[in-house]
């Protein structure tokens, strides 16, 4: 099945590589991969950003994104937003109930239910005013340090006080792991294209 299955296809790596667009990331089980090349509509979204001259490496750093290497992964957790410890944690979980998954077992959590059962656990679903309560509430559920200053960005003060901290912790966490099967559906199908154009060449 495609979710158990690398984010970038092996067929696309070969691509990207040449093209220098995908690089390796600071941490092992991560990539690097081009603004342009993370899903259908970036590059037009990203336009104004350069593609690497094949073989270059004088794009910036801000020109890639990091993302995970597997879409079921430990890497993955810590992209859609917890820290180490919580990360670590959920992942251990995940690897007690994946072979029951596999085998079909009804009842049985996805992988994205185990994140989501976390934060419904160590998240209250109460409106709090003061940016110290949601701070403690976040900090208390095992977010990371950039997913806190995401979600407590002072210009989206206003939106973010119209939900519970809990609301957007879910729809956050639930947007990332979509970006990222979004760029494992792209990835795969950027491949089978260039296959296709091959064959019929």
């Amino acid at each position: 099945m495609l979710h158990s299955q690398s984010i970038l296809s092996p067929d696309d790596v070969r691509i990207l590589v040449r093209e220098g667009t995908v690089i390796p990331g600071d941490k092992p089980g991560e990539s690097r991969l081009h603004l342009r090349r993370l899903t259908c509509e970036s590059d037009e979204e990203y336009s104004d950003i350069p593609l690497p001259s094949p073989g270059s490496t004088s794009s910036s750093v801000n020109d890639f994104d990091t993302i995970p290497d597997y879409l079921i992964s430990r890497q993955t957790l810590e992209y859609v937003g917890f820290n180490d410890d919580v990360a670590t944690m959920l992942w251990e979980r995940w690897n007690l109930i994946a072979p029951d998954h596999q085998k079909g077992s009804a009842g049985m959590m996805t992988f994205e239910s185990i994140f989501r059962a976390h934060v419904y656990a160590h998240i209250a679903d109460i409106r709090l005013e003061e940016d110290a309560a949601w701070y403690a509430m976040l900090e208390g559920a095992g977010m990371n340090k950039s997913f806190q200053e995401m979600i407590m960005t002072p210009s989206c003060k206003e939106v973010r006080l119209s939900e519970s901290c809990q609301f957007w912790v879910l729809d956050t966490t639930r947007a990332k792991f979509s970006t990222l099967k979004s760029i494992q559906a792209t990835s795969y199908k950027r491949a089978e294209d260039a296959n296709t154009q091959s064959t019929n060449t």
